[in-house]
């Protein structure tokens, strides 16, 4: 097995836990994936702690591995200190005893932390480069009030410089915001920095190299990347204007520059906004009504106009509801899901007959392949699917199918702005070929197995972050471990 150069240019793929499990359709099993970024030709794997335990046998000595360790959102807080300082010395010794090829871990700049915990990341960096381990840091602004202005290209440089000093092999940070800037941080640095796109970040030229570079060789670009959940754009609506609409123009202009022959843009049912009777079609108007909902609009608005100027061959497909596995735990099916194996209260919006148009990963998948290949340039194509319901039928589902009762349903105070109900008409998509596989009572029972049997995918999300984000939006904490079923006291 060769040894890993972290100077050199080569493909990591990052597996923290778990997340980029399963993306190849019919290996859902981790191991399998491993197997096949392996055959792939992958120069290393960067994935957590837990995974490179669980599945050592098929990593150490076979293909390079890098183990990724940070505080991560807990840096939020007011103790993320303790909490950093946790994490990263006890890698030390994680890494020494699983074996492993490098080390990666990252800091949030800004004063105070970025003094704080880049002494803690120098001890971690020192005691690893003794044991011949390379080390890269990964420096990140800090999401609070002392964020460093990525525009300072001064301090962006300093912080550069002092990651670099604490030992650092390579140091990925932030794009800053001009061009002038980012030539100032990366020639001022002793060895290599990867640049990677960032909030406030206007300088599109250095933006578009990184993704155009990242283009070359592909005949095509599929934009699933979004922020997806509508109580978070309410709290936080810059972000999804970042990433819906601001992604959106670079991946676009990227995509133009390199020459692609196809750009499809993954977009969302919510842009027609509510509907009381019939399905929205794909000459609907477009009606958002959530930070969400407007930002996927502008970034679909953005492809048509790439169309209409630069005769782009592009185009847009609008699903509804997804569910199936790895869904992230803030969605309503994953959430009563674990909610409901932990015998935690399931809540419910209002009066929980919101209704929704569900559709199964997997047939949303096979849709996008289809109008990739035979889709028309500069036309939208509605991706419905087979079954409507409202939310509280969906719970009551979930409850019977973890064998627990409805006292444990929780009505909360409706979302701001909720949808009443969503639904599309697919009669276009289904001209191409397509049409939905999976009915919701099939999907829906094997999704609840899937989250029941694989607990080492979500457990390290469900501990982390998103606890507090739960605690935030329903005024209650979450149980710690699965409970028996009829065990749980709703009350409690």
């Amino acid at each position: 097995m060769p040894k890993f150069d972290i100077h050199k240019k080569q493909l990591v793929v990052a597996m923290d836990h778990g997340r980029a499990m399963g993306a190849v359709a019919g290996l859902e099993d981790p191991g399998k994936v491993i197997d096949a970024v392996v055959e792939a030709g992958a120069d290393a794997i960067m994935t957590s702690f837990g995974v490179i335990k669980r599945y050592r046998e098929r990593l150490i000595g076979r293909v390079p591995t890098l183990l990724r360790v940070d505080g991560g959102p807990s840096l939020y807080r007011e103790d993320w200190l303790k909490n950093t300082e946790w994490t990263l010395l006890h890698t030390v010794d994680d890494a020494r005893a699983l074996g492993v090829d490098g080390l990666c871990t990252m800091v949030f700049m800004g004063a105070p932390v970025e003094t704080a915990t880049l002494e803690i990341t120098a001890e971690v960096a020192g005691e690893c480069l003794k044991d011949g381990l390379p080390v890269m840091v990964e420096a990140l602004p800090c999401p609070c009030e002392r964020i460093l202005d990525p525009n300072d290209a001064d301090a962006m440089a300093s912080a550069c410089r002092i990651g670099f000093e604490h030992g650092a092999d390579v140091l990925k940070t932030y794009a800053t915001g001009s061009a002038e800037s980012f030539r100032k941080v990366t020639g001022s640095c002793p060895a290599p920095v990867l640049i990677a796109g960032g909030p406030k970040m206007d300088s599109d030229r250095a933006v578009l190299q990184v993704v155009r570079d990242t283009l070359a060789g592909c005949d095509a670009l599929i934009n699933f990347a979004a922020e997806s959940h509508v109580d978070r754009s309410i709290d936080e609506p810059g972000h999804f204007i970042q990433t819906e609409v601001y992604g959106t123009y670079v991946l676009l202009e990227a995509a133009r520059q390199a020459g692609l022959e196809r750009y499809l843009q993954v977009s969302t049912d919510e842009v027609y906004g509510s509907i009381e009777e019939g399905s929205f079609t794909e000459q609907s108007p477009l009606d958002p009504s959530s930070p969400y909902s407007a930002s996927k609009a502008g970034g679909d608005l953005l492809v048509s106009a790439y169309c209409h100027t630069y005769g782009m061959d592009a185009l847009v497909c609008r699903a509804s509801n997804n569910y199936g596995p790895y869904q992230y735990p803030e969605k309503l099916i994953p959430l009563c899901v674990l909610n409901a194996l932990h015998g935690d209260p399931l809540p419910v919006y209002g009066d929980g007959m919101q209704v929704r148009n569900w559709l199964h990963v997997s047939d949303h998948c096979r849709a996008l392949d289809v109008a990739l290949r035979t889709g028309h340039a500069g036309e939208t194509y509605n991706v419905g699917g087979p079954d409507e319901l409202p939310n509280l039928e969906v719970v009551r589902r979930i409850l019977e199918l973890t064998g627990r009762d409805e006292s444990l349903i929780q009505y909360v105070k409706d979302r701001l702005g909720h949808d009443r109900r969503y639904s599309l008409s697919s009669e276009k998509t289904a001209d191409l070929g397509w049409k939905a596989e999976v009915g919701f009572e099939e999907g829906l029972a094997s999704t609840v197995a899937w989250y029941r049997d694989n607990s080492w995918w979500w457990e390290p999300i469900r501990s982390g972050e998103y606890r507090e984000y739960y605690e935030r939006q329903y005024g209650r904490s979450l149980s710690e471990a699965p409970a028996a079923s009829g065990s749980a006291d709703p009350a409690e």
